[in-house]
C-alpha cells in the first residue's frame, strides 16, 4: 500500500476516536485542511506526521500538573483533560518522533506495548496522566506521578540502550533501579522514597558513566550517606541533588572525584558542623567570590581550624570581617587570587597565628595597625598588592618575625627607627618598589637584626648610603637599586659583604671607579648599570666563577681585551655578559673559547671596531646578541648563520658590509630577530630592518619593515623562506633607565610583516600572517605560488601596477579562512582599516587588491569573492573595494 496523507489523517482520527475529549480540544481534527490540526506537527516535505502534543492543563508558571481538585474550577481544569484509551493506529505513524501525553487522566490504563516499537520515537513523556507502563523504546523517558510501584523485572523486554533523559520522580518503587543505562544523562528519582537498596555498592549507580544529572532528593536509601560513595565514578556529574535525605555526617571526603560538579544541593539534611583542622585547596582552578562561603566558616565558633590555604586559585570577594574568630589559626595562605578590599582588622585577634601570607590579590587600604598585635607572627607576605598609606610603627614590634614582604604597593610613609625596634629575628626585609623614605633619627643606630636578604630599593636612601646596611655583614642578597643614592661609592661597600651572591645597586647617581670586587662570592650577581661609573674596567672583575655582570649605561672606557682575554684559561662560569652604552674601543676580541656558558652578550652603543669574530657564532649556549651601534666592518660571520642557540641578533647601525648569508634564520636554527638596519649590505639583500611594537587592548603586533630601497630591482628573501613559519619575535624597546640588557621580556611570534612604500617584489612565505606590499612599484602576475601562504590573514597589494588574472589559488585562500571568529562581538561596531587598531585575534581574513590592473579568470569567482568581502564589510561596518 503507498502511504500518503490521507493515511495519517485517517490514524489521527482513529487516535480521536478512542480518547475522551471532554473539552473539545481535538475539535480541529475534523476539518480538511491537515496543516491546521492542533497539538500535530507535520514535516512539509514527506507529509508526515513527526509531533504530537497533547500536554493537559498546567500551572502556566511552573509547568507542574495540576493535582487533586476539591474546588468547583479546580474541578473545571480536570475534566480539562483527555481520557480514554490509546488507539493501536498510532503505530502506524512510522516518523513520529516526539509524543506528550503528560498531564491527562487516563486511569491507570498501560502504556501500550506497541509504543516500544516507535523506531524514530525519541521523546515521550507520560508524567502525571494516571499510565503505568509497559515496553517502551525512547532516547527520553518522563514517568513523573504515573503510580508507578515497579520497574520491569525482565529488562529483556524493555530497549534502554539508546536512553539518556529517565524521569522517574513522584513514584513509589521497592524494587531495584534500571541496568544498563551506560549513556543516561539524566535521572530523576526525586519522592520516590525508595528504601530497598543501597546505591553505595549497587551496580545501578556503577554502570551510569555519562550521568550529568542526579535527583535523588526525599528518598530512604539503606545507609543513604554511601549515594555519595557511589557518585565518585560518576566523572561527569555536574548536578547532585541530595536534600531531604537524611544525610548526617560530613560528605567532603566523598566528592573528590567529582571533578566536573557545578551545584550540589544538600538542604535539609542533618549535616553535623564540620570538625576541621586543615583545609588547604592549593593550586586548584576554583573560580569566584567565596566572601559569603569564607564569612560562614567564620560562623562556626566550635570550629578549630589550624590552616587556611586557598593560595594558587581564582578567587575573589573580600576576606570576611570575622576572619579573627577562627581563633585556633596558626596559618592564612590566600595568595595568588583576586582578593578585594581591605586586610580585615579582626585578624589582630589571632595570637596564635604565624603565617600571614595575602600576596598578589587586588587588596586595597593601608596596613592596620594591630598588625602588630600578631605576637606569633614569623612569616608576612604582602607583597604585589594595592596597599597604600603608612607603614605602621607597629610592625616593629614582631619579636618573632623573620620575613617580611610588603614590595610592589603603594605605601607611602617615612620609616625610622621605630619601624625596626623589636624586630631581632627578622632575616628577609622586601620593601622595594614602594614610596618609602628612609629617615633614621640617630645617626650610628645599631639595628636589633642580622638580615640574610634586604630588598630596599626603590625608595629613597640617599643620597649617601645608609650607615646601618653596613652593619649587616650577614648579607647574601642587597637589592638597592633606584633608591635615590649619590655621591661616590663608599669604599666599605667593596669589602663588608664577603657573603654577598647577588648586589644591584643600579640607576642610581653613584660616581667613581670600579673597586675590588673579589668578596663576591661564587656564582655572583653584580648589577651595577645605570650610573656614573668611570675608567678601565679592573682586572679580577674578569674572575671565572662570576654568573652575571651589568655594566651597562656608564662611562667606563678602554679596550676589552685585557677582561675577555686574560691568562686565565679556565672556563668562565658567567651568562650574562652586559657591557653596553658606555665608551669602549678597539676591536671586539677574538677569544670567546672560554666563554661557553654565555647567553647574553650585549655589546651595543659602544665604539668598538674591526670584524666581528668568527668565534662568537661557536658559543653552544648563546641565546642573544647585541652590537649594534659599534663601528664593526665586512661581513656577517656565517658562523652566526649557523648558530643553533642564537634567539636574537642585533646588529643595526654598524658597517657591515657585502651580503647576508642565505642560510640565516633557516631550518634548524632557532632565530626569531634579525635586526640589520642601517648597514651597507651588498646586492640583492641590502635593506634595513626595523622592529615597531604596538599595543593595542593587550595585543602585541610586531612588524618587520624592509624600509625604503632606492633601486628599483627586485629583492629575493629566499633567507626568510623555506621555514614551516617565519619565527621573528619582537624587542621591546625600554627606556635608558630601564633597559637591563637586551629584550629582557622575550618574547612573541612576530604577526606581520611590512614592506610598504619601496621598489620590490617578495616572494612567498609560507608561515606568514600578514603582509603589507602597498604603495610600491610591483608589475607582473601574482604567483601561482600565492596559495602557499596557508597562514596568511592579511593581504594587501593595493596601489601597485599589478595586471594579469587572480588564480583559482587566491580564492583558495578566501574560502579556507573564515572572517570573523566572533562576528557578534563587533558586528556593531565601526572597525578602522588601520591593523594598529583591528583585533587581530578575531579579524582572520583581510584582503586588499585596490587600484591594480587585475581581472579574475571566471565571472563565479569573481561573485565568490565579492560574496565573501561584502560579507566581511557588513561585520565591520567599513567599505572594501576590489
Amino acid at each position: 500500500m503507498i502511504w500518503n496523507i490521507n493515511n495519517e489523517i485517517s490514524v489521527l482520527l482513529q487516535f480521536k476516536n478512542n480518547l475522551i475529549d471532554q473539552p473539545n480540544r481535538l475539535s480541529s481534527w475534523a476539518g480538511q485542511d491537515y496543516c491546521h490540526r492542533s497539538s500535530v506537527v507535520w514535516d512539509n516535505s514527506t507529509s508526515h506526521i513527526h509531533e504530537i502534543r497533547l500536554r493537559g492543563p498546567d500551572d502556566g508558571i511552573h509547568g507542574h500538573c495540576h493535582g487533586s481538585y476539591d474546588t468547583h474550577d479546580e474541578l473545571k481544569e480536570d475534566q480539562n483533560k483527555l481520557g480514554g484509551i490509546i488507539s493501536p493506529s498510532l503505530i502506524n505513524l512510522k516518523q513520529l518522533r516526539y509524543l506528550d501525553l503528560s498531564c491527562n487522566n487516563f486511569e491507570s490504563s498501560k502504556i501500550p506495548a506497541f509504543i516500544g516499537s516507535f523506531k524514530n520515537l525519541s521523546y515521550l513523556n507520560v508524567s502525571n496522566s494516571q499510565f503505568y507502563w509497559e515496553s517502551i523504546n525512547a532516547t527520553e523517558l518522563h514517568f513523573s506521578s504515573c503510580e508507578l510501584t515497579r520497574i520491569p523485572s525482565n529488562p529483556t523486554k524493555v530497549s534502554f540502550a539508546s536512553l539518556m533523559v529517565l524521569d522517574l520522580s513522584d513514584n513509589t518503587f521497592d524494587s531495584s533501579l534500571l541496568p544498563g543505562l551506560q549513556y543516561l544523562v539524566l535521572l530523576d528519582l526525586s519522592n520516590c522514597y525508595i528504601s530497598g537498596i543501597n546505591p553505595g555498592t549497587h551496580r545501578d549507580f556503577r554502570n551510569m558513566p555519562s550521568l550529568h544529572t542526579l535527583r535523588v532528593t526525599s528518598n530512604a536509601f539503606v545507609n543513604s550517606r554511601s549515594i555519595l560513595n557511589g557518585s565518585s565514578n560518576l566523572s561527569d556529574l555536574h548536578f547532585l541533588d541530595v536534600s531531604n535525605y537524611n544525610l548526617s555526617s560530613p560528605i567532603l571526603g566523598n566528592l573528590q572525584n567529582l571533578s566536573l560538579i557545578v551545584h550540589i544541593e544538600l538542604s535539609n539534611n542533618e549535616i553535623q558542623p564540620l570538625q576541621l583542622d586543615y583545609l588547604d585547596l592549593e593550586s586548584n582552578e576554583f573560580h569566584g567570590d567565596v566572601s559569603e562561603l569564607l564569612t560562614n566558616f567564620c560562623e562556626y565558633e566550635s570550629l578549630k581550624l589550624e590552616l587556611l590555604a586557598l593560595q594558587g586559585n581564582y578567587l575573589s570577594g573580600r576576606q570576611p570581617a570575622k576572619l579573627g574568630r577562627l581563633k585556633n589559626l596558626g596559618s592564612v595562605d590566600v595568595a595568588y587570587n583576586n582578593f578585594i578590599g581591605t586586610i580585615p582588622d579582626s585578624l589582630g585577634s589571632l595570637s596564635l597565628l604565624k603565617t600571614l601570607e595575602m600576596n598578589i590579590n587586588q587588596l586595597a587600604g593601608s596596613i592596620p595597625n594591630i598588625v602588630g598585635g600578631l605576637s606569633s607572627l614569623n612569616f608576612l607576605d604582602l607583597s604585589y598588592n594595592k596597599l597604600n598609606g603608612s607603614l605602621p610603627e607597629s610592625i616593629g614590634q614582631l619579636g618573632k618575625l623573620t620575613f617580611s614582604s610588603l614590595h610592589h604597593n603603594s605605601l607611602t610613609s617615612i620609616v625610622t627607627e621605630h619601624h625596626f625596634a623589636n624586630l631581632s629575628a627578622l632575616k628577609t626585609l622586601c620593601v622595594r618598589d614602594n614610596k618609602l623614605v628612609f629617615k633614621l633619627s640617630v645617626t650610628n643606630w645599631i639595628l636589633p637584626f642580622q638580615l640574610d636578604v634586604s630588598r630596599i630599593g626603590s625608595s629613597s636612601l640617599g643620597p649617601s648610603f645608609l650607615l646601618w646596611v653596613r652593619s649587616q655583614a650577614n648579607l647574601t642578597e642587597l637589592y638597592l637599586a633606584s633608591a635615590n643614592i649619590s655621591n661616590t661609592i663608599p669604599i666599605w661597600i667593596w669589602s663588608t659583604f664577603s657573603s654577598v651572591t647577588f648586589l644591584n645597586i643600579s640607576h642610581n647617581d653613584i660616581l667613581g671607579k670600579l673597586g675590588d670586587v673579589s668578596f663576591l662570592t661564587p656564582g655572583a650577581k653584580l648589577d651595577l648599570s645605570a650610573n656614573h661609573f668611570y675608567g678601565l674596567l679592573p682586572y679580577n672583575l674578569s674572575r671565572p666563577d662570576l654568573e652575571f655582570l651589568d655594566l651597562s649605561y656608564n662611562n667606563l672606557s678602554g679596550s676589552l681585551i685585557q677582561f675577555l682575554c686574560s691568562i686565565i684559561q679556565e672556563p668562565r662560569q658567567l651568562k650574562v655578559l652586559v657591557l653596553g652604552n658606555n665608551n669602549f674601543l678597539g676591536v671586539i676580541p677574538n677569544c670567546w673559547i672560554n666563554w661557553g656558558s654565555l647567553e647574553i652578550l650585549d655589546l651595543k652603543e659602544n665604539k668598538l671596531s674591526g670584524e666581528i669574530p668568527y668565534s662568537l657564532g661557536n658559543i653552544s649556549s648563546l641565546v642573544s646578541l647585541a652590537v649594534h651601534n659599534n663601528r664593526p666592518s665586512k661581513k656577517l660571520p656565517v658562523s652566526l648563520s649557523n648558530s643553533k642557540s642564537l634567539v636574537i641578533i642585533e646588529l643595526a647601525e654598524n658597517r657591515l658590509s657585502r651580503r647576508i648569508p642565505t642560510s640565516i634564520g633557516g631550518d634548524g636554527t632557532s632565530l626569531r630577530l634579525l635586526s640589520l638596519r642601517s648597514n651597507k649590505l651588498e646586492g640583492e639583500s641590502q635593506m634595513k630592518f626595523v622592529v615597531l611594537v604596538l599595543f593595542k587592548s593587550w595585543i602585541l603586533l610586531t612588524m618587520i619593515f624592509l624600509g625604503t630601497y632606492q633601486h628599483a630591482s627586485e629583492i629575493s628573501v629566499s633567507f626568510l623562506e623555506g621555514t614551516s613559519q617565519v619565527q621573528l619575535f619582537f624587542m621591546i624597546l625600554f627606556s635608558k633607565v630601564m633597559d637591563k640588557f637586551p629584550y629582557s621580556t622575550i618574547l612573541y611570534l612576530v604577526t606581520t610583516i611590512g614592506l610598504s612604500s619601496n621598489k620590490f617584489m617578495v616572494l612567498t612565505l609560507p608561515g606568514l600572517w600578514y603582509l603589507n606590499l602597498s604603495r610600491n612599484n610591483l608589475t607582473g602576475n601574482i604567483s601561482q605560488r600565492i596559495g602557499e601562504m596557508r597562514q596568511v590573514e592579511s593581504l594587501d597589494l593595493s596601489i601597485n601596477h599589478l595586471n594579469g588574472v587572480i588564480y583559482f589559488e587566491f580564492i583558495e585562500l578566501v574560502e579556507q579562512q573564515s572572517f570573523v571568529k566572533n562576528p557578534n562581538k563587533y558586528s556593531n561596531s565601526k572597525a578602522s582599516m588601520n591593523l594598529a587598531s583591528l583585533p587581530m585575534l578575531f579579524v582572520e581574513l583581510l584582503f586588499h587588491l585596490a587600484n591594480n590592473r587585475l581581472a579574475l579568470m571566471r565571472m563565479r569567482l569573481f561573485m565568490k569573492l565579492a560574496a565573501r568581502l561584502t560579507q566581511f564589510s557588513d561585520h565591520l561596518g567599513c567599505d572594501m573595494h576590489l
